[in-house]
């Protein structure tokens, strides 16, 4: 359906990319693709790494990371130049791209996921030959991993504050009405609140955790793949693979020993999770768990006085521990 003017183009485009080609790679050996349109590269990159989630070779979380960095980048440089091809794109554009995220006023923490997430794309695009040249070379500099600051670790007071709340929250009988109403969705999360007891007496994330099993399961042996988090025969430590570390003897102290405990004596044989969904009779959902810690800290007042929202993360326990 193209013109004769159209087609023209079109000709001389795939002349000059071929040309290109010939000069790039050795004459003869077809190891690039028919140049395509980025969407439709996207597209492609979002099958197979949700094929590879479908094969077991990719967590849902990290599916949906690369997802979403890379279809922030596809926004970016479709908004520079609509139908670009994935050759066209240079390593000026990713610069470009950094620029604008920081005009966002993101933490060099967000940009550094985004560029990870990007380099690992352009290392695909690289093995599936769809580009001759990675443009994400050695120009693009890597912000520097920044740690949290004192002031987003609960320490002190507000250490204590928590701490103290849910230790005694294990027995809490609200006396008053104010508190039986204040706190009655707390005293229903018997989870969360147990959950949040051996985070803060461990320093184990929140999602080693969520995921925590009475048992292992036949595929948490071998070459490990994916975060999995177990009790060991004796109830007293646990074996962990979580950020690619594998740790088999993760000791508990008394007080986490005696919850499990109990625990356990209490559990749904058929339980798999030491803490469930009671919707999905899975794991802990992830989001219900940050909702809650957010809610808590609100209830207790560790928030911002201009913005009145959560001080902390669930993760800054961790750091605080």
């Amino acid at each position: 359906n193209l013109t004769k003017a159209e087609l023209n183009a079109r000709q001389k485009e795939l002349n000059e990319y071929y040309n290109m080609v010939d000069t790039n790679t050795i004459v003869g050996n077809p190891i690039i693709k028919k140049p395509k349109v980025i969407d439709n590269v996207f597209e492609e990159y979002q099958r197979y790494n949700k094929q590879r989630v479908d094969d077991d070779e990719l967590g849902y979380t990290t599916y949906k990371n690369h997802t979403g960095y890379t279809e922030q980048f596809r926004k970016f440089i479709v908004r520079q130049k609509q139908n670009i091809r994935i050759h066209e794109i240079t390593t000026d554009h990713i610069k470009k791209y950094i620029r604008f995220r920081r005009r966002q006023k993101l933490t060099d923490n967000t940009i550094r996921n985004d560029l990870t997430y990007l380099k690992t794309f352009f290392k695909w695009l690289m093995r599936e030959s769809h580009i001759v040249e990675n443009p994400y070379n050695h120009e693009i500099k890597m912000p520097k991993y920044q740690p949290r600051t004192i002031d987003q670790i609960p320490m002190g007071e507000d250490w204590g504050r928590l701490y103290d709340f849910i230790t005694n929250s294990l027995d809490f009988k609200p006396t008053t009405n104010a508190d039986k109403k204040k706190w009655t969705w707390f005293n229903r999360n018997k989870d969360f609140k147990e959950m949040l007891f051996i985070m803060l007496n461990t320093a184990m994330r929140g999602g080693e955790a969520r995921i925590l099993k009475w048992k292992p399961n036949d595929i948490e042996y071998g070459t490990p793949r994916f975060p999995y988090c177990h009790l060991n025969r004796d109830r007293k430590s646990a074996t962990i693979y979580f950020k690619r570390t594998l740790t088999t003897n993760f000791e508990f102290n008394q007080k986490t020993i005696d919850l499990i405990e109990k625990r356990y004596d209490t559990r749904n044989p058929k339980d798999v999770y030491v803490f469930t969904n009671l919707q999905t009779n899975s794991h802990y959902n992830d989001s219900q768990f940050n909702e809650n810690f957010n809610r808590l800290c609100e209830g207790l007042g560790l928030v911002d006085k201009d913005t009145q929202k959560s001080l902390f993360s669930p993760h800054s326990v961790r750091h605080g521990v």
